[in-house]
């Protein structure tokens, strides 16, 4: 039987109180000494329409924003949302093409522990799938989610070749910091 993802379920499990607690934490450390305040984004449509779900505050009254993406375990890559087709048949861009963000913050958390944390500036992650992409779509399958609404439809980059890729990419693993 094929997996339907729940919105509800992933929403929750993306935005429990302990594992938000825990990025904070480690937006503060890797922030630190200029982070002033963690804003999260409440407004809906500001969250799915521009992919921004948190904005980090600095002293000098700059910011940036993040998009929080988390998957419950560890697969040694990133998933790339591409797109994804309604029930309807249409189609429409994913994340990659949508967010507006300036971090994609993407984290593993097995059991709701914070393991590893990915920072990835957005505009680097852009340029590194444009400038690979040809290779990257014959090399790495896409992979579709089927969800009750959409199948959502995304390519698994290895981690290892995101990093050679995307040299400001920043890595933070439980037990050890940033990388």
């Amino acid at each position: 039987m094929t997996k339907i993802n729940d919105y509800k379920e992933d929403f929750k499990f993306a935005n429990n109180p302990i594992t938000q607690k825990q990025l904070d934490q480690v937006y503060k450390e890797v922030f630190f000494p200029t982070l002033k305040e963690i804003e999260l984004i409440e407004d809906k449509k500001r969250q799915f329409e521009l992919g921004i779900d948190k904005i980090i505050h600095f002293d000098c009254n700059n910011y940036i924003t993040l998009e929080e993406k988390m998957r419950r375990s560890a697969y040694n890559d990133i998933l790339i949302e591409r797109y994804h087709i309604d029930n309807n048949g249409k189609k429409t861009a994913g994340w990659l093409y949508k967010t507006r963000c300036d971090i994609l913050s993407y984290s593993i958390c097995p059991n709701d522990i914070l393991e590893t944390l990915y920072l990835i500036p957005f505009v680097s992650l852009r340029m590194a799938w444009e400038n690979n992409r040809k290779e990257w779509e014959t090399k790495f399958q896409i992979k579709g989610a089927n969800n009750r609404t959409h199948i959502t439809y995304n390519t698994p980059i290895p981690i290892n070749v995101l990093t050679k890729e995307i040299r400001d990419l920043k890595v933070w693993k439980k037990n050890v910091g940033l990388l």
